[in-house]
């Protein structure tokens, strides 16, 4: 697929870009023993990745500010973004070593992961000046912290300063100044890092809910908890809402919540509500999780539009 050339503006993501390792097992070894794998897939991922491919399969111009190695990985990485549409000319080339996943994927659809961050670790705020001129022409720019947090805060202040809308994906928990947790106009969270930012550990929908509305009051910016079985949480200055999952036979759940993102960053830059942003990103989350594998595993625009109309139309 070629880089999508269309004149909209972009929407940004700067993150991790990693090569993972998929084991397919039955279940884990014990200290000492072998067992043997199943099956094995190779592919891209990272969270930044993993959005800004949901992004450009979904038909949305995608730019990609990050790192890789200079190791093969890294080589196979930039092959694999720009056959999705994703423009990688904001991608360096840092170190020797790029990002890497193992992830142990148990045949009950558990997963299990192990991340080195290589050349994600070395993305500074000087390169983010670097890009200035991407991120301020930008839709929206989209973060997450796998890479250093004084990077994620620099270029939050960044699309802030200059009016561009950002969306911060909790993920991996890390704590942000306050003054940054204010500049974020979405705020995307699953249940662990809610319970983090909220101060107290999720036991239903409703309780999320109820914190959740007690943050945006404090920060006044839109609120999203991801609850997977248990759908999600959609908070802003004019609703609260529980949003039902979709029930789909679940075959793995890598990327499912990347997925979420991307088509929810999508949908924003194409002027939704907040409820038709939630239900467009839950739809494509919810094909993610029916096949294995990451970024191949995300939907096109034609898979998710088929699944809301059938789920929320019908």
């Amino acid at each position: 697929m070629p880089v999508n050339n269309r004149t909209e503006k972009p929407i940004v993501v700067i993150g991790s870009i990693n090569y993972d390792i998929l084991l397919q097992q039955e279940r884990l070894p014990r200290i000492g023993e072998t067992v043997l794998i199943e099956d094995v897939h190779r592919c891209g991922g990272g969270k930044g990745a993993n959005q800004v491919v949901q992004v450009a399969k979904l038909g949305h111009r995608a730019v990609m500010v990050g790192a890789v190695g200079s190791d093969v990985f890294g080589d196979l990485l930039l092959e694999e973004l720009s056959s999705y549409g994703v423009d990688t000319s904001c991608i360096m080339r840092k170190g020797p070593n790029s990002g890497l996943g193992i992830v142990n994927y148990i045949t009950t659809g558990a997963l299990l992961s192990n991340v080195y961050a290589g050349a994600n670790n070395l993305i500074t705020p000087s390169d983010i000046d670097c890009y200035k001129e991407i991120i301020t022409g930008a839709d929206l720019v989209i973060f997450q912290t796998e890479i250093p947090v004084e990077t994620v805060e620099y270029g939050i202040q960044m699309a802030h300063d200059h009016g561009i809308r950002v969306v911060y994906n909790a993920a991996p928990v890390r704590p942000l100044r306050q003054s940054i947790l204010g500049m974020i106009d979405v705020m995307i969270m699953n249940e662990a890092e809610a319970g983090y930012y909220f101060g107290e550990e999720l036991n239903s929908p409703e309780r999320a809910l109820d914190l959740g509305i007690e943050f945006q009051k404090r920060y006044h910016n839109t609120i999203i908890v991801t609850l997977g079985p248990q759908g999600s949480v959609c908070i802003d200055s004019s609703q609260a809402f529980i949003l039902n999952p979709i029930d789909v036979p679940v075959k793995e759940t890598t990327g499912a919540g990347d997925s979420f993102v991307g088509a929810l960053a999508v949908k924003m830059a194409e002027g939704a509500d907040l409820g038709t942003a939630c239900r467009f990103a839950t739809a494509a989350s919810s094909i993610t999780i029916q096949k294995t594998g990451g970024q191949s595993a995300m939907p096109t625009l034609q898979e998710v539009s088929d699944l809301y109309t059938a789920t929320y139309d019908t």
